[in-house]
């Protein structure tokens, strides 16, 4: 089992980011994009930036023998003494962690599922705002409340102005006419890969699509919401509390082209 030390900067003070990867036929998938983002949170974090082909054998490696899982990175700072302070000389730890495959009910692809709204709040956070840093509390307790409502599958995350951010573990697009929004993540919440991608896609598609602060009545007028990560890909929201929507044109084309893109494994 990997470990490392009890004095280690992630362990004391969350110093430092992790990414998640989804494990198809013994290899992760998504790689240059994820390792886009790691370039992002080193440079954000200050830390030294690993090199990309040692980490990708690496990364292959933890995923032979496993055709479907999730294979988890996690780089702190390292080790440091008492204090904020960083030591003068850094010593990254870089850990492999893999775990089984998300077995998500398919209907949750097909179908799609409930979004309920959190009470707990996410903070205004520019600096860190994007990057998966290793200090999620505010996502244990958003999950953590979600745990207790049993009807809904995800849980939409405000910020304190009441702004949509996200949800506890995806991040948001609904489509209102012709055009695509999705929240900005300037402040807070977690740039997500398959978000990106979708982004990308949308472009390259000559369909507009706009980021910026809006509030849950932008997805009351809604024609179609859905939810994406790298591992789940995308589900299409069919209720949000009383509210009911359609499983609409865009989201089967998108949920299509990332498979066709072999962006995510194939469900069951």
């Amino acid at each position: 089992m990997e470990s490392f030390s009890a004095y280690d900067r992630g362990l004391q003070y969350g110093d430092g980011f992790f990414e998640t990867f989804t494990i198809d036929q013994h290899a992760p998938l998504c790689w240059f994009a994820h390792w886009q983002r790691i370039e992002k949170s080193c440079q954000r974090l200050q830390l030294p930036l690993p090199d990309e082909s040692k980490l990708y054998h690496t990364a292959l490696e933890k995923c032979q023998g496993i055709e479907r899982g999730i294979l988890k990175l996690i780089m702190t700072r390292g080790e440091g003494g008492r204090g904020y302070q960083p030591p003068e000389k850094t010593h990254p730890t870089l850990l492999f962690l893999t775990y089984p495959w998300a077995d998500y009910p398919p209907d949750y692809f097909h179908t799609g599922i409930t979004l309920t709204v959190c009470e707990t709040r996410l903070a205004h956070q520019p600096l860190l705002a994007g990057i998966k840093h290793l200090n999620r509390l505010e996502q244990v307790l958003a999950r953590q409340e979600l745990s207790q409502i049993s009807t809904a599958q995800e849980g939409i995350v405000l910020n304190y102005a009441e702004e949509l951010v996200e949800c506890t573990m995806s991040n948001l697009f609904w489509r209102k006419g012709e055009c695509v929004y999705t929240p900005s993540l300037h402040n807070a919440g977690v740039a997500g890969v398959m978000r990106e991608l979708i982004l990308a896609t949308l472009t390259t598609w000559n369909i507009p699509y706009k980021e910026g602060c809006y509030t849950l009545e932008a997805l009351e007028q809604a024609d179609e919401i859905f939810i994406c990560n790298s591992v789940l890909g995308i589900w299409s929201v069919r209720h949000i509390n009383k509210l009911c929507y359609n499983k609409g044109t865009l989201t089967q084309r998108l949920q299509h082209y990332i498979l066709q893109q072999r962006w995510i494994t194939a469900y069951a």
